[in-house]
């Protein structure tokens, strides 16, 4: 018998490292935060989708794809109404980087194939809305993109790539610190100039990604070593095989002309490392959105939400980092 309602709540992500190394089968280490969308799916006299945060109709190309693949999969032509809403940090006045996109495509597909009852929750309903999304999502950005954010809404904190999948812990210890830069970056425009600069310099670009590639997996290998022993020496190499990551990743964005990472905002998190952090970054494509800073401990963190306020960057108090895979909550 079919539920009168579903409803289900995906979690948003953040990229630690690997930004456009995803994209061409190098791994990444991919957290949720603790913040998402919310879908409420029932069935209905005839079909309508309410975004909360979405005023323009020309805006939802995400969640009417993420209802197409459901419906597709389903071979069900039922009128459904379609109710998503983000927790406010997810789009705090402008684009924070978090996966809004992905996890109201999530969402929606996992609401609606619950609703028709399907068991979303095990490991093949978890598969089955996996690819769903991912599906759906490429269509609606335009092809482009690894599936990383719709494999965080699913599966929870991770290394991704391409062909494989591997749970991920973090460190008791570590403590994220989320602030907003101050300027939002669009993923899909940035990876089409990066494309661009693989395709007039093919191997140029080559040598960049294989280096960039063999670093993140030896940002695995010392990361997972880390968390089974966690001592000052195994630390160091971990924290500067991420700094040599984003060093790699900046001198992409100056050969591609993609202002990936900027000298200023270079000073920026050089500043903010002083001040205690072991990780300061934007993530995933960086660019803008989200400011990311990992430290240990209650002082330390303090001590950097204080300077990034000095700085008038505004602090998201308030998320953390999770490992949660999307929810059925009715």
């Amino acid at each position: 018998m079919n539920n009168s309602c579903s409803v289900v709540k995906a979690y948003g992500k953040v990229l630690v490292y690997g930004g456009y190394s995803v994209l061409e089968g190098g791994t990444g280490l991919v957290v949720n935060v603790d913040k998402g969308t919310t879908t409420k799916a029932s069935f209905s006299d005839e079909t309508e989708i309410i975004v909360a945060h979405i005023k323009d109709k020309d805006k939802l190309r995400f969640a009417e794809s993420a209802v197409k693949a459901a419906r597709g999969f389903l071979k069900s032509d039922k009128e459904l109404k379609i109710e998503s809403r983000n927790d406010e940090e997810m789009n705090p006045g402008s684009k924070a980087g978090f996966g809004s996109s992905a996890t109201s495509t999530v969402s929606i597909v996992a609401s609606i194939l619950n609703l028709h009852g399907v068991d979303v929750v095990s490991e093949e309903g978890r598969r089955t809305v996996f690819q769903l999304s991912k599906e759906a999502h490429t269509e609606a950005q335009g092809k482009i993109g690894s599936g990383f954010d719709i494999s965080a809404a699913c599966f929870g904190t991770q290394f991704f790539s391409k062909d494989k999948i591997e749970k991920a812990a973090w460190p008791d210890d570590w403590r994220a610190v989320f602030a907003f830069s101050g300027k939002s970056a669009s993923t899909t425009e940035f990876v089409k100039r990066v494309f661009g600069f693989k395709e007039a310099n093919p191997e140029e670009y080559s040598r960049i990604m294989d280096e960039y590639n063999k670093t993140g997996l030896e940002i695995k290998s010392l990361y997972e070593e880390y968390v089974k022993e966690s001592n000052d020496e195994n630390l160091k190499a971990l924290m500067q095989s991420i700094g040599k990551s984003y060093k790699i990743r900046k001198n992409l964005g100056v050969k591609a002309n993609v202002e990936i990472e900027t000298d200023d905002d270079t000073e920026l998190l050089s500043g903010i490392r002083r001040e205690g952090a072991m990780v300061a970054a934007l993530p995933g494509a960086g660019g803008g959105d989200s400011l990311f800073m990992v430290c240990e401990g209650e002082e330390n963190m303090k001590k950097i939400k204080e300077h990034l306020r000095q700085k008038e960057l505004k602090v998201f108090d308030n998320i953390r980092v999770v490992d949660k895979p999307y929810e059925v909550l009715a």
